[in-house]
């Protein structure tokens, strides 16, 4: 391979190394500021901004359309003579999604005016979270960056040494493999917890509530095969919120089943949409200790074991790459 050829491929790995490194370090920033943010000062502060914002991007080759939905909350506070502004309800938050009812969720939580407590970085007041703590929302862009950077360093090491030794060779699908365990890890993570949800909300305290949104959602992926045809396929999701009353506080959440699949058939999704309209009064399971964390059909359904199903299976086979196929590889002579 050409001299110049090699140097630009390089350049480009190394860059999106940097990239992914970069990610990594914004990630982990997050995870230490959502640890250290549970012995901030606290501040009385309000909600200075409400709302709901729809943003729609269509795929030129496709022509499908994607729309993400994202609530836009403020908080104001002041800490000594100086008043300040955040917008990070917990560290790691996701600024969008493709569920409306996430959006509206936060946009019912947080009303205009609400008064909310702020916890404040003492070195740096402009830096406040409203939800103190960790939240599996601040692992993401941690793993995101992992994502980037350990595929392209396994693909770097491939590349220098490919002329060269194959115990080489054995480290980067090493790399390949933890990332492989990286990702079925946290699905199985995320799946066992929705499990155990599920499991005692069959035992949780039922307050009465009202379905206050709900609105259908579509989505369409296209499938393209290698004779160039293409076939699309669109998926429904009946999304809600509900309130209800607890202790004489008002609360909101938006999970119907724990476990249940996000985007099904349309027969589905309209059965749900004339099962929950906006304005029926329902049940409400709710965890004694966080309110806030509800669902309207406890129990365990056979959706909830699809995600910790498939982050098993994803794990073990990254297991068995790293045990086997790693040593075997690098045996080689």
């Amino acid at each position: 391979m050409p001299l110049l050829i090699r140097i630009l491929v390089v350049a480009f790995i190394s860059v999106v190394v940097v990239f992914g490194l970069v990610i990594v370090g914004i990630g982990s920033r997050n995870v230490w500021r959502s640890v250290a943010s549970t012995k901030w000062p606290r501040v009385r502060g309000a909600v200075v901004e409400s709302s709901t914002s729809l943003s729609v991007s269509k795929d030129r080759q496709t022509g499908v359309k994607s729309a993400t939905y994202r609530a836009r909350i403020t908080f104001g506070y002041q800490v000594g003579d100086k008043s300040y502004t955040t917008d990070t309800l917990h560290f790691g938050q996701t600024l969008g999604s493709g569920d409306s009812s996430d959006a509206e969720l936060q946009h019912q939580r947080y009303p205009l005016g609400a008064p909310v407590w702020v916890s404040y970085h003492p070195a740096d007041p402009s830096i406040a979270t409203v939800k103190p703590g960790v939240y599996a929302d601040v692992f993401w862009l941690l793993g995101a960056g992992l994502a980037f950077a350990l595929p392209c360093i396994a693909g770097l090491l491939f590349f220098l040494t490919m002329d060269t030794e194959v115990r080489v060779f054995g480290i980067a699908l090493g790399l390949f493999a933890a990332l492989i365990c990286l990702v079925g890890g946290a699905m199985l993570a995320a799946g066992l917890v929705r499990l155990c949800r599920a499991y005692a909300s069959q035992s949780w305290p039922v307050a009465s509530g009202a379905i206050v949104y709900e609105q259908q959602d579509a989505s369409t992926s296209v499938t393209t095969y290698d004779d160039d045809t293409t076939e699309r396929a669109t998926s429904y999701g009946t999304n809600l919120v509900f309130q209800y009353e607890v202790g004489g506080t008002m609360h909101f959440g938006n999970t119907r089943r724990f476990g249940h699949l996000d985007a099904v058939g349309k027969d589905w999704a309209d059965e749900i949409a004339r099962r929950y309209p906006k304005g029926t009064q329902v049940k409400v399971a709710y965890c004694p200790s966080d309110p806030d964390l509800a669902v309207l059909e406890p129990g365990i359904d056979s959706e909830a074991y699809w995600l910790p199903g498939a982050g098993l299976v994803v794990l073990l086979f990254g297991l068995a790459v790293l045990v086997w196929g790693v040593p075997a590889l690098a045996s080689i002579p």
